[in-house]
């Protein structure tokens, strides 16, 4: 039923945990796992150099990859699924949407963190917003997780 499952992450203690709810899914469904990382470059003044700003993103995204492997020695039931590991720039809202309709995604797993941060930066309520995305969005509290 889920073949495509997207874990946006910001590798927080919290986000750590309610990751092994979306990796049990798509174990369960040998389905792909796809984790989202999205970050700002925010760097210190707008007169740096071009290249001091393009070798900043290549730390950023050297510096994710490092926790994504990281990550994978932590929980290497990882490597029981297809996974893929997006390092993107920009908004998460931005980047879950662009992601969800280029990896044609059937679930979006969003921990108690992102979700939160969606809310506050995109003004989301739970009302009708999340109505917004063209799958289901399974929430996870960040208490309710279960630690194996």
């Amino acid at each position: 039923m889920f073949k495509r499952i997207i874990y946006p992450t910001d590798f927080s203690e919290s986000s750590i945990r309610c990751l092994s709810v979306a990796l049990d899914i798509a174990i369960a469904h040998g389905g792909e796992l796809i984790i989202l990382h999205a970050y700002r470059l925010i760097t210190g003044s707008a007169q740096e150099s071009i290249k001091s700003k393009i070798q900043f993103k290549r730390e950023q995204e050297a510096a994710a990859n490092i926790k994504f492997e990281r990550l994978k020695s932590f929980m290497p039931e990882i490597e029981q699924v297809n996974n893929t590991f997006l390092a993107e720039v920009g908004f998460v809202k931005e980047r879950l949407f662009s992601a969800i309709d280029t990896f044609d995604v059937d679930l979006v797993v969003l921990c108690e963190d992102i979700q939160k941060k969606l809310q506050e930066k995109w003004d989301l309520n739970e009302d009708n917003d999340f109505n917004k995305f063209k799958c289901p969005v399974m929430f996870i509290p960040s208490s309710k997780v279960l630690v194996k």
